[in-house]
């Protein structure tokens, strides 16, 4: 049994027998809580829900089945689901996900709303779904989008039971498979003067500003970007050249039904905390009652001879993926420096997408993602990647970049001179933050904020620049999963409620069609333990942190990693000695 159906049939009625080897956790050493109502969950449910606030407060668009025309269908008999079952069913060619919770069943939209994953696949906890693809949450019974990736909702649809029958309806007219949130309450001029504004027009800062409005803020909102509409940045490296209209995340009208507004092109000088004002690049001045700070990273360089040469690029923003893809229509040979996501996800794109003749990634670790990864799974992309014709030079830095006003190739420390027409520095990124009066930075560039992801009275921050407190330990976490979730946090904050951020970080990578998901955080672990059939890409990688299990690492496994990352944030995944002992599959 893999650990998804394991999480979905914890979902079961108390009576039953929770002994029994599990693929992720041994429910022997479960603790066994007694359900307070009808509504709650059961015994073994209980032990593994993500728990914390209930971070959602979106007015979704209901439908009004009074209103249109509904057609209704059998989907499934009474007795053909257990409690905790998923199905996909259809109604009018409409897809559905029909789940069962408490002998009562739900149905909502089947896809994920982000990539439109298959949801009855995922991970089912409680009242929430976790997408199998990129672990996107979403409560089963109101439809909502709990978290990222994920920015719009499920529709829900009319369930109805009869004798030994379960009917749905799905409406002959609107929306079928999202529900994008809508404002909640409507602006007053007469009665609400407040300023908020969100500094960051990336994942953070755009969920952010949607959240402020759902909660029902009524006064003026500004969403400060010095670029265009925000746009999905983890598109970039995954697809180079990508057009601006499929990577914008919301378009103009989502703006203006919200009454967001955005200041395009638009860089803040200086935060003076104090006396609550911003300062642009042009001089002018904004004065704000509440700000949240989300103003990303800015890709590092390397400083040797040439770097400055024409066709030397970073990879940050949609210009920067537009100038490259430019210049690989006349080019045959590229040089990659850095061996981690970034680096790796280009020159995957770089020789299965662009048919680049000659790629080759030069880094100082021995294997790709050593420090991130390990060895073992490095060596999984680095052998992916050979496969596909990608060339490597590793454990090597580099001495220079020839070229006359160009780059013509890239020289190493060891002599070898490498031919490139396009060279991309993929070697990390650094808090990018404006001047700040009245509140310090953090030696690394950061900011350090609390666990409500405040940084001082009245001025939030969240995403890459954010030190929150995690696992005992201040850290920066440079995932875009996390700066949305963050985002949300601020803004439930900064509209008066008290919601603690407690997610635990997810981020994924797909190159040449295999994918890799990982739940948790963990620098420099102290041991990895890989479960599986490594040769094949079908494993688990479990990092070992302090004695404890906190991250994991999934390849052709099924949705391991999401279901992780459920088990984390409840603090119950399997002790370091099961894993090695085998009482955890695969």
């Amino acid at each position: 049994m893999y650990l998804r159906r394991l999480v979905n049939r914890l979902y079961i009625p108390i009576q039953q027998s929770l002994i029994h080897k599990s693929p992720i956790y041994n429910l022997q050493k479960s603790s066994l809580l007694k359900p307070t109502s009808s509504h709650a969950l059961t015994a073994a449910a209980a032990a593994i829900l993500v728990g914390g606030a209930y971070l959602g407060s979106y007015a979704v668009a209901e439908t009004k089945e009074d209103d249109k025309k509904m057609i209704e269908e059998r989907v499934a008999g009474v007795n053909d689901m257990k409690d905790g079952d998923m199905k996909d069913v259809q109604v009018n060619g409409v897809k559905i996900l029909l789940t069962k919770l408490h002998g009562e069943f739900h149905a909502t939209g089947l896809k994920c709303t982000h990539f439109g994953a298959p949801l009855n696949t995922g991970v089912l906890h409680g009242e929430l779904v976790s997408c199998p693809w990129h672990s996107a949450q979403f409560n089963v019974v109101t439809g909502e989008a709990v978290s990222a990736p994920a920015l719009d909702s499920l529709p829900v649809f009319p369930v109805r039971v009869e004798g030994g029958d379960v009917f749905v309806s799905v409406p002959t007219e609107g929306p079928t498979e999202r529900i994008i949130p809508a404002r909640k309450g409507h602006k007053c001029k007469c009665q609400e003067h407040r300023v908020y504004v969100v500094v960051g027009g990336g994942a953070a800062g755009l969920v952010a500003a949607q959240t402020i409005r759902q909660n029902g803020f009524r006064g003026r909102l500004v969403l400060v970007t010095k670029e265009d509409l925000p746009y999905d940045r983890t598109l970039l490296s995954k697809n180079i050249g990508v057009p601006a209209a499929k990577a914008t995340l919301r378009d103009e009208a989502f703006y203006k039904m919200h009454d967001i507004e955005v200041m395009r092109d638009t860089v803040v000088q200086e935060v003076d905390v104090p006396n609550k004002q911003l300062t642009f690049a042009d001089g002018a001045t904004l004065a704000f009652d509440k700000v949240l700070l989300a103003t990303g990273s800015s890709p590092n360089t390397i400083d040797v001879p040439g770097n400055g040469l024409d066709n030397v690029f970073t990879l940050r923003t949609i210009e920067d993926s537009n100038a490259i893809a430019a210049k690989i229509t006349t080019s045959s040979s590229a040089v990659i420096v850095g061996a981690s996501f970034i680096g790796l996800e280009t020159a995957a794109c770089l020789k299965k997408n662009k048919k680049l003749a000659d790629v080759t990634v030069v880094a100082g670790s021995k294997v790709p993602f050593e420090k991130t990864l390990g060895p073992e799974v490095g060596a999984v992309f680095q052998k992916l990647h050979e496969e596909n014709g990608v060339q490597f030079k590793l454990g090597r830095a580099v001495d220079h970049i020839s070229g006359q006003g160009k780059a013509s190739s890239v020289v190493l420390d060891n002599g070898d001179d490498i031919p490139a027409d396009i060279v991309i520095l993929g070697v990390g990124v650094k808090p990018q933050l404006p001047k700040l009066k009245g509140l310090a930075k953090e030696k690394d560039g950061g900011i350090s904020v609390d666990k409500y992801l405040a940084a001082d009275k009245d001025v939030y921050a969240a995403g890459d620049i954010a030190r929150f407190p995690y696992e005992g330990e201040k850290v920066r976490i440079e995932h875009w999963c996390v700066a949305q979730d963050q985002g949300k946090v601020a803004a439930h904050n900064m509209t008066g409620q008290s919601v603690a951020f407690s997610n635990v970080p997810f981020f994924w990578t797909n190159q040449y069609g295999v994918g890799m998901g990982y739940a948790g955080h963990t620098n420099n672990a102290d041991d990895i333990i890989v479960t599986g059939d490594v040769k094949n890409r079908k494993f688990v990688a479990y990092y070992v942190k302090n004695g404890k299990i906190a991250g994991v690492a999934a390849m052709g496994s099924g949705p391991i990693a999401p279901a992780a990352q459920v088990l984390l944030k409840e603090g119950k995944m399997p002790s370091v000695d099961d894993v090695r002992s085998g009482n955890v599959n695969p």
